[in-house]
């Protein structure tokens, strides 16, 4: 019998330190409502200030710096007496923006399009969301999967309450990537030119990161120098491109971690020198990781593509191999047959020219 699991969503509501909770429970037959026992472990719970029920399910007004979703979220799920799900168990269809957390450090962001009822959830709106959320500070990483996007996070640096806002604006963002993209390589010379100048400013101290980089960059031709490409990359569209644009990356990442540490005057001066501002620092950065995962999800598609390949290569090959050891056997074969009859005729001859003549009698010498 299959164990009996939750899904829980934590939804970020007005006013602030609320959240809206909802679950799933697979593996029951039964709809039971859950919901006054959830609400009993929860305001018993220590940094729950308070918890109410409305149509969709509990809000539950928090304070964090006592209690984090993840804690919350165990909570509920020992309240149903479920456990938690695999990270593989399909999600079921959800409106607006959740996060599942699965870990202290680490949730799932899954969504829906509100204007047309539609998830939105396809390879590509998942990328695009993936690259938001992957340009927000405290984010250590962020993967697409089949059911929406996984993020590692920094739970101290993170801003939950911008996870969502995040996640719609990418929704919203409807410029094609190429023309993004384009317009990034546009701007590579002039990122370049920034991390120079911050190099120089005497009152950026340390050095960012990216100067460091771009610095040591200009002996291999610059900050959007050719990088090794895979074989399965020359399969992807604009591979040249792509592998210019990951090697900008990491500029762009401590470009951008600098525009949000570094004081602000000093940021807003070095960005209008050479013409930037921070929405456009914060887009290219965007469209950067995005084009990251295209070039992932190309790239692996490339690959399996030429494993294919392969295979149906060496399965015609072996089947080529069969047919030709049997044209050989069936060659060899044919020979044999038609060897056989001559043979015996020689042999018969032969016999014959063996046996004396009449006219002989044995012992008899002729002169």
């Amino acid at each position: 019998m299959r164990e009996r699991t939750a899904r829980v969503w934590a939804e970020e509501v007005e006013p602030p330190s609320t959240l809206r909770f909802t679950w799933l429970i697979s593996g029951d037959d039964e709809a039971e409502d859950h919901t006054d026992v959830v609400a009993a472990a929860l305001r018993d719970t220590a940094g729950v200030v308070e918890v109410s029920r409305d149509a969709e399910g509990l809000l539950v007004v928090i304070d964090p710096e006592q209690v984090t979703r993840y804690r919350l979220a165990a909570t509920i799920r020992r309240a149903l007496g479920v456990g938690a799900p695999k990270l593989d168990d399909p999600a079921p269809s959800v409106a607006r923006v959740w996060a599942e957390d699965l870990a202290e450090d680490r949730m799932r962001i899954t969504w829906a399009r509100t204007d047309d009822g539609e998830r939105g959830d396809e390879p590509e709106a998942r990328r695009r969301v993936a690259a938001w959320l992957a340009a927000m500070a405290g984010v250590r990483s962020t993967q697409p999967d089949d059911e929406g996007v996984l993020v590692r996070y920094h739970p101290d640096q993170l801003d939950r309450a911008a996870v969502g806002n995040a996640v719609r604006n990418a929704l919203a963002d409807d410029v094609p990537l190429r023309q993004r993209a384009d317009d990034l390589l546009r701007r590579a010379p002039t990122y370049g030119k920034l991390a120079q100048r911050l190099a120089m400013d005497e009152r950026v101290s340390p050095l960012p990161e990216a100067a460091k980089q771009a610095l040591a960059s200009r002996g291999r031709g610059g900050v959007v120098g050719a990088s090794a490409r895979t074989t399965a990359m020359r399969f992807i569209p604009g591979a040249t491109m792509i592998s210019r644009i990951q090697t900008l990356l990491p500029v762009l990442q401590e470009l951008s971690k600098w525009s949000r540490d570094a004081d602000p005057e000093i940021v807003e001066e070095h960005l209008a020198s050479v013409g930037l501002t921070r929405e456009v620092l914060k887009q290219d950065t965007v469209t950067a990781h995005e084009i990251r995962f295209y070039a992932r999800d190309f790239a692996s598609e490339a690959t399996s593509e030429l494993a294919d390949r392969a295979a149906q290569g060496a399965r015609r090959a072996l089947a080529t191999g069969k047919h030709v050891i049997a044209a050989v056997r069936e060659s060899a074969a044919e020979a044999r047959a038609l060897d056989e009859p001559a043979a015996a005729d020689a042999v018969h001859q032969d016999r014959e020219g063996d046996t004396p003549d009449e006219d002989s009698a044995a012992g008899d010498v002729r002169s």
